[in-house]
């Protein structure tokens, strides 16, 4: 069970045990969001690092197909979601053999791909095996067991 609070403006999640390590946080001017740098490994040694959004609310993550596609990934089914305004949706699952976020890497990862999706989002299919993390305006420190 993940406990969380808030103590003093820091999000405090607290979950497993393991090492930390620090990703740096960027704010994003335009969108009014807080990015995260991740590293994707892809097929033939095509690799990619790219800005997700750190979204503690959403349950998958989601990069855009096009980069999906350039890293040499195949999909592995296309489902139909529902997103909040109540439209429905498709969006194509992969599988990442890493993802990289500072010194942790997770293996065999699933996320989904999107057509028209403006920028990727990172949701807790990820961040959970991450747990225990902090938040500042700042850095997110990361449990790693990995």
């Amino acid at each position: 069970m993940v406990k969380w609070w808030w103590f003093l403006g820091v999000l405090v999640l607290a979950g497993c045990t393991g090492k930390q390590t620090a990703v740096p946080l960027l704010f994003s001017t335009p969108a009014q969001v807080f990015l995260v740098e991740v590293s994707i490994a892809g097929q033939a040694g095509k690799d990619a690092t790219v800005p997700l959004i750190f979204d503690t609310g959403a349950a998958v993550t989601i990069l855009d197909e096009t980069t999906l596609q350039a890293l040499g990934l195949s999909p592995l089914s296309t489902e139909t979601i529902l997103l909040p305004n109540n439209v429905t949706h498709q969006i194509t699952r992969y599988r990442l053999t890493n993802l990289r976020l500072g010194d942790c890497v997770l293996r065999d990862v699933d996320v989904y791909g999107s057509p028209a999706l403006v920028q990727g989002v990172l949701g807790l299919d990820v961040l959970g095996p991450l747990l225990p993390m902090t938040v500042t305006s700042a850095v997110v420190v990361f449990g790693c067991s990995q």
